[in-house]
């Protein structure tokens, strides 16, 4: 009755580990794995929508009043980003911003935003910030 049945085998064994590991792995780094925005993510933000800002510490935050000073310190360099950036914030043109602040979309280039301040401090201040710093 049982002549069709045997134990497996080292050699059928193994690669069944081996699989069962790598699905393992490749679901658990789909899990945690951040998001990536994609394109219906980045056209979903239009001119005349209101927001909040999302400073990436939660603390104050200065952001540039014009897109050139905003590309010169977002673009890559083979510095250290710190070495762009603390070459550019001695210019006058910076706008202070704080965590949560209401704003409303005034244009889009890209994955960079202007926006209007629409709350203290600076009510009406006009700068441009990265999209990943919006929020609905």
């Amino acid at each position: 009755m049982l002549v069709g049945l045997h134990s497996p085998n080292r050699a059928t064994i193994r690669p069944v580990v081996v699989i069962a590991w790598w699905l393992l792995l490749v679901g658990g780094i789909a899990m945690f794995a951040p998001s990536s925005m994609g394109a219906d993510q980045l056209t979903a933000i239009a001119p005349g929508q209101a927001g909040h800002i999302a400073t990436p510490s939660g603390r104050p935050w200065l952001v540039p009043i014009d897109r050139v000073t905003y590309y010169e310190v977002e673009r890559p360099s083979s510095d250290e980003a710190d070495d762009v950036q603390m070459d550019v914030r001695p210019r006058p043109g910076w706008l202070r911003v704080i965590d949560g602040q209401a704003v409303r979309v005034i244009d889009v280039d890209r994955t960079a935003v202007q926006v209007e301040l629409l709350e203290e401090p600076n009510v009406g201040g006009q700068g441009w910030l990265h999209l990943h710093y919006l929020r609905p």
